[in-house]
């Protein structure tokens, strides 16, 4: 504060709870993401994810014997009395499911604090996805949350987060595989348009 008396008054709005980073984990809502930091825990999870999920289908493949089980239960002959263990992998794989859709949303919180918005619209873009035609609003809403950059200072989530290096690598990763996903899916749309374009029409 200045002692002169004729100055305007001040204050100081950069406080210590916005200035300072949160330090937060990946179970948690609070602080704030950069793109990368996002991608990389969401590649991160995602491979976790997938990589349990594989050990236990492996696991359950064998409890019912192969491939031959998995279409019989599949059919519905033997799934009325399941092995304990069968039902233990299920619950595991169901608990395994919610825990990756926390951990997901709470890193959409966080990308959307580095935006200096609410989390709760992470709720919407959660609901949108299963609503047709709305799914395709909120793929361009997931698009912005995934690549648009947060505020270079505080804002009232707090301070920037630092990029950690394992968070690039695995960030730029996600990217690329992103980017190889998309350009798969339109030429394998294309390939399939030109083939349903060759097929002789009716009489």
């Amino acid at each position: 504060m200045s002692n002169d008396p004729y100055a305007a008054p001040s204050a100081n709005l950069d406080n210590s709870a916005s200035a300072a980073t949160i330090q937060t984990s990946t179970w948690s809502a609070r602080g704030r993401l950069s793109v990368l930091s996002y991608l990389g825990q969401l590649f991160a999870a995602l491979l976790v994810f997938f990589v349990v999920l594989g050990v236990l289908g492996t696991i359950a493949t064998f409890i019912l014997g192969g491939p031959d089980g998995i279409t019989s239960m599949m059919q519905g002959d033997d799934f009325s009395s399941p092995s304990p263990l069968l039902i233990v992998l299920m619950l595991i794989g169901l608990a395994l499911f919610i825990a990756f859709i926390y951990v997901t949303v709470c890193l959409m919180i966080k990308r959307l604090h580095d935006r200096n918005h609410s989390g709760w619209w992470s709720l919407l873009v959660f609901v949108g996805s299963f609503i047709p035609i709305v799914n395709i609003v909120v793929f361009i809403g997931s698009l912005y949350i995934m690549l648009w950059p947060g505020h270079k200072h505080a804002n009232r989530f707090g301070a920037p987060r630092t990029t950690r290096g394992w968070e690039k690598v695995l960030g730029i990763l996600y990217i690329l595989f992103f980017v190889i996903a998309i350009v798969a899916g339109i030429a394998g749309g294309a390939a399939m348009m030109t083939g349903m374009a060759g097929l002789p029409m009716p009489n």
